[in-house]
């Protein structure tokens, strides 16, 4: 039994000794010790198998948690994967809005090292491809004054004020940028520190601007307004008072506008052949202008086939012109200098002789302002020289004034409505959301192209009413529908500033109906409130007050604004007038909206007026035929529609 528990591996039990020793003895002794021996084996062995299992199971759920840990990391992998193709994706886009951006953008580190720069920047500083990041923006851009350009300014300077405020910083000089050697490009510059989410800062950025078109716009505008001042100015004493001192007087000035060296007149005499220099003006330098002012022979007919052959005549067309009595009288009768223009004076196809601009040393820059000028002057003078009343003189220079207007103002309603959809389009949530700060910019501008719009309407419809080409639909129309939806229209504007709107309106049996155009009586009406919500005080009242009689209906719009000076009250309804108090208050404006009211309103036999106390506020009226119940029938609203028409046909004298 013993064996066979051995054979079955059960080393429990040993062999019993027997009391008497004898061969057999020693085996068993040796046996027992196998025995012990297998014993202790088994038992280590048995310890081993449960280190190996215990080992083993270790092992296996270390496993599993590899595995689990590898299936996490390979979903961490792809969502890795899947945010750096979103941020890419984001990368580029920001980066196509920032390439695509007009104005230069350069970001530095707080060592003022480049660390991105735009094409646009690129393209202002005439580099041929975008600069290392390792160069400083000092060594890049460095920056002059307007005023003194051996001045050099480091932009490091504006990005360090910026950094250390922690505020964007705009400077307060002109600044400018040497694109080359000889163009200079006049700048606005923006600087804004870069922070993180902690609001530490990083570093900063420069935003540039060319204002080179900006300022050419302005300086343009100025001239044209310069020009028209001066010659509504010129044409009231030159056809009042003495026309040879006023022509004389007329001349000086415009020689000085244009910046040329010599001006003056050619007037054919009453001689049949003869020309005389009968007014002028030089610069200091130029001698003997005027000393000599015989008359001078010459074949007035074929002179004026030759006046007649440009409106503008250069010296190269003098020259090269095929009748040598012609070449020799500009040549050697009155002398060409270095650069001539001549501009034929003609009224009709009467020719009266010709305006004459010299430069000495140098060339006349003969550009679109200088053409327009002259072309003026020269109808100007015409109308001097015959004694031509004011209205006739300044028919044509109202038309050349009205045209520009008009086109100029088309050709700005189409980029500026571009510019208001981009913007729309900036605050769309599907091209990506903007911050707080992103979207107070995109507000401003969309304020500032509202403004322009504006701006342009009003020009177009100046235009249209001074040209005769306003468009009118004139029916029967109820001011108190109209004043309740524009009242509707702009409460939010009231709202804004506290402002209270009442509406003193008869009872609707006793409603009177004009005869006009709805848009029109519209405008005006929204005009006279938003004039009175610009100029009231915060949390005023503004009344609006409908009333008839037996002829006319009066509307007026009263206010507790800043009020009109007394001495400027005059000119309140004439083009692009101001009182100088709305500059003081900072309210926008173009000075045109008065104007194209008291215009409607006189279409449709109406009038304008008003009373204004500064400082205390204003009340604007306007009064309009009321409809007599026969006036209703078609013959009759008929009749008043073409008369009215007609009426629209006939171009505003210039104011």
């Amino acid at each position: 039994p013993v064996l066979q528990k051995i054979a079955l591996g059960d080393f429990s039990t040993s062999i019993d000794m027997p009391d008497e020793t004898d061969e057999f003895s020693e085996h068993f002794i040796g046996i027992n010790l196998m025995i012990d021996d297998l014993r202790d084996m088994t038992q280590e062995t048995t310890q081993k198998t449960k280190q190996l299992l215990k080992q083993k199971s270790a092992l296996e759920l270390i496993n599993h948690k590899l595995k689990r840990s590898k299936q996490n990391l390979t979903k961490t992998m792809q969502e890795l994967e899947e945010t750096t193709l979103a941020l890419e994706n984001e990368k580029n886009k920001y980066h196509a809005i920032l390439q695509s951006t007009a104005d230069g953008v350069i970001a530095v580190d707080l060592k003022g090292k480049i660390i991105l720069m735009n094409n646009a920047a690129t393209n202002l500083i005439n580099q041929k491809k975008e600069p290392a990041c390792s160069i400083s923006i000092d060594q890049l851009i460095p920056f002059y004054e307007q005023a003194n350009l051996n001045k050099t300014i480091l932009p490091s300077h504006f990005l360090s004020q910026a950094i250390s405020s922690k505020k964007s910083f705009i400077p307060n000089k002109q600044l400018v940028i040497k694109k080359n050697i000889s163009e200079i490009l006049p700048i606005e510059c923006v600087f804004n520190p870069i922070m993180n989410e902690k609001k530490q800062v990083i570093g900063a950025i420069a935003v540039i601007r060319d204002i080179s078109d900006q300022l050419e716009m302005e300086a343009k505008t100025k001239y044209l307004l310069q020009i028209e001042t001066f010659l509504r100015e010129s044409s009231e004493k030159m056809l009042s008072g003495n026309t040879d001192y006023a022509l004389g007087q007329f001349l000086r000035k415009l020689r000085t506008i244009i910046g040329i060296d010599r001006i003056s007149v050619y007037t054919f005499d009453k001689q049949p052949n003869t020309i005389t220099i009968k007014y002028g003006c030089r610069a200091n330098r130029i001698p003997g202008l005027l000393k000599n002012k015989q008359p001078i022979n010459v074949a007035k007919s074929s002179l004026v086939r030759f006046l007649k052959t440009a409106s503008l005549i250069t010296k190269k067309e003098i020259n090269a012109y095929k009748i040598k009595t012609i070449r020799d009288f500009w040549n050697n009768k009155i002398k060409l200098t270095n650069d001539v223009l001549i501009f034929p004076i003609f009224v009709g196809a009467n020719c009266f002789g010709f305006l004459r601009l010299d430069m000495i040393n140098s060339k006349i820059n003969l550009d679109a302002q200088l053409r327009y000028t002259c072309t003026l002057a020269c109808q100007m003078i015409a109308s001097a020289l015959k004694k031509r009343t004011d209205e006739e003189m300044m028919k044509e220079v109202d038309r050349l004034k009205t045209e520009f207007v008009s086109v100029a103002s088309h050709q700005l309603r189409t980029p500026l409505s571009a510019m208001h959809w981009m913007v729309e389009l900036l605050t769309d949530p599907e091209y990506g959301s903007l911050n707080e700060k992103q979207t107070e910019f995109i507000k401003q501008i969309d304020d500032s192209l509202k403004r322009l719009i504006e701006l342009v309407n009003e020009l177009l419809n100046l235009s249209r009413i001074e040209s005769g080409k306003l468009q009118s639909n004139p029916e029967p129309v109820n001011l108190v529908e109209i004043t309740e939806q524009i009242i509707y229209d702009l409460s939010h504007l009231a709202a804004s500033s506290k402002l209270r709107i009442k509406f003193n309106k008869p009872l609707p049996e006793e409603t009177p109906l004009v005869y006009a155009d709805r848009r029109h009586i519209g405008e005006v009406i929204r005009n006279y409130l938003n004039n009175a919500l610009k100029y009231s005080k915060m949390g005023g009242l503004i009344q609006i007050k409908l009333s008839t009689d037996d002829e006319n209906v009066q509307f007026a719009c009263i206010d507790n604004g800043i009020g009109i000076p007394n001495q400027q009250q005059s000119k309140i309804f004439t083009k692009f007038f101001r009182a100088e108090n709305t500059a003081e208050h900072k309210v926008p404006g173009t000075g045109l909206g008065l104007y194209v009211c008291k215009s409607f309103i006189e279409i449709y036999n109406g009038k304008v007026w008003f009373k204004s106390i500064e400082d205390k506020g204003s009340s604007f009226y306007f009064s309009l035929p009321v409809i007599d119940s026969h006036m209703l029938q078609p013959e009759k609203t008929k009749k008043r529609t073409k008369l009215i028409n007609n009426s629209l046909r006939l171009p505003s004298p210039l104011l």
